[in-house]
């Protein structure tokens, strides 16, 4: 069983270590090392990686207790070893990115990489800090936040995902506007108390005296990570009458060897690495929070991930502030304006465009019009205007030729269906109505519909 340097020290981020197994695969290598600081992907969280002895680590698993790592055939040392391609990428079911078989069996036949990696072998791992830290913050930021709502709303944390597309978080309640400022204010105010984590691994016996979160029952040793605090004068911190943080009730009541002066704010089985304090997870933020399953989908995002998504909604802010004109912090309202424009420009234009079909069913020479484009009450308004001079189908098609048509037949004399049937035979056209009306679309060339309604 590989030791996991990660499980009571998020901060190591090189280590020595041996190769116990080693298998070549076509596209990838599986590495299992006596020890390592890379966290399998787990508990809702993507996996980190890094390189180990100058190949890249892709992917990190854990399948029945053993720890995969996943190297690319690709070296990060500037030489000639003929590794040096792309970097393979994983999904849940394994290498995407393949290589030629002729690189395949060059690797094979080349003994750099199963001696660098061969059993017995001493290899030097350094995981990618950068990506490491963010997602500590994302992570150790969803703690205090599904900490605080059990306690003060009682939803359940029902599912959690952390990647590098963001991070997501489920809730079995719903969520007022205002709650969700309460969340996030409070939120804030604890990681600005710069509370300290700790990460343990009770006994058997302190486990069963002990409350903390967790999604399901668990088998032998169960790793803690708890927030908490001592809070020796006694003191409750709170914000216009909130209180953001007491000796909570259960599930957190202390229990045990605690002091009745501590405060927890979360106390949660996780698998995962977390930051020291919370200070380190910088500011808070609900990006969305949408009905999901009955419950709430929020959306979080933390220290240097909620920077990088203010920028980004700074620029659009500033960008569309441009294009209208105003003021950076009047975009709404420039925004509205302008809807406001449309929805009139798009009432004349629908109006135009109506006594325009109008005039042209008026003039047609025969009972069948097409049309680039049109709206569908002006294109039935068209119809039923031919209607009026034509017997038999009259008929208009909107579109061309490369996308197809959309079509509208109605007629005073002739059974509709009987032509929609023969259009779906013979032209594979889809669509429904009535014996005076129909409308459907169909994937044929103007001149084939033409000779089919026979329009003379």
């Amino acid at each position: 069983m590989t030791e996991k340097l990660y499980d009571l020290d998020s901060y190591v981020t090189e280590f020595d270590a041996t190769v116990i197994d080693f298998r070549e695969k076509k596209d990838f290598c599986e590495l299992v090392l006596d020890r390592t600081a890379f966290f399998p992907e787990g508990g809702g969280q993507s996996s980190d990686i890094g390189e180990i002895s100058g190949y890249q680590v892709v992917d990190v698993r854990i399948k029945q207790d053993e720890i995969i790592h996943y190297i690319a055939y690709n070296s990060n040392e500037d030489n000639d070893n003929k590794y040096t391609r792309k970097t393979a990428t994983l999904n849940s079911s394994g290498v995407t990115d393949s290589i030629s078989e002729s690189d395949s069996a060059a690797r094979i036949s080349d003994p750099t990489i199963t001696e660098m990696f061969r059993i017995g072998s001493q290899v030097h791992g350094r995981i990618n800090w950068g990506k490491r830290f963010e997602r500590m913050q994302q992570h150790s930021g969803e703690h205090l936040l599904s900490g605080f709502v059990f306690k003060q709303f009682g939803y359940h944390n029902t599912g959690f995902h952390l990647s590098d597309n963001g991070t997501t978080v489920d809730f079995d309640g719903t969520f007022t506007d205002e709650d969700l400022i309460l969340i996030e204010d409070t939120v804030n105010k604890i990681i600005l108390k710069n509370v300290p984590s700790h990460i343990y691994f009770p006994s058997p016996g302190e486990l069963k005296n002990l409350t903390y979160r967790s999604k399901k029952e668990l088998e032998g040793p169960v790793r803690i990570v708890e927030f908490s605090e001592t809070d020796n004068a006694g003191s409750v911190m709170s914000t216009e009458g909130v209180a953001v943080a007491d000796n909570y009730p259960e599930p957190y009541t202390n229990t045990g060897s605690e002091q009745n002066n501590t405060i927890v704010y979360d106390r949660c089985a996780c698998c995962a690495p977390h930051v020291m304090s919370t200070i380190e997870i910088g500011l808070f933020k609900i990006l969305s929070a949408e009905h999901f399953k009955g419950g709430t989908r929020m959306v979080i995002a933390c220290g240097q991930r909620l920077l990088n998504e203010m920028r980004i909604m700074q620029d659009n802010v500033t960008g569309i502030s441009r294009l209208l004109s105003v003021k950076p912090e009047n975009t709404a309202q420039g925004v509205e304006k302008l809807n406001d424009s449309y929805k009139s420009l798009k009432f004349n234009m629908i109006r135009i465009e109506k006594e325009l079909l109008e005039m042209t069913a008026a003039h047609a020479e025969k009972p069948v019009i097409f049309l680039e484009s049109a709206e569908t009450g002006n294109v039935r308004t068209a119809v039923n205007s031919l209607a009026q001079r034509f017997d038999g189908y009259c008929c208009a098609f909107t579109g061309n030729d490369d996308r197809g048509y959309n079509f509208i037949i109605t007629s005073r004399d002739a059974d509709c269906t009987v032509l929609l049937q023969k259009m779906k035979d013979e032209l594979k056209a889809s669509g429904g109505g009535s014996k005076t009306m129909i409308q459907g679309n169909i994937k044929a060339p103007r001149q084939a519909v033409i000779d089919l309604i026979e329009v003379p």
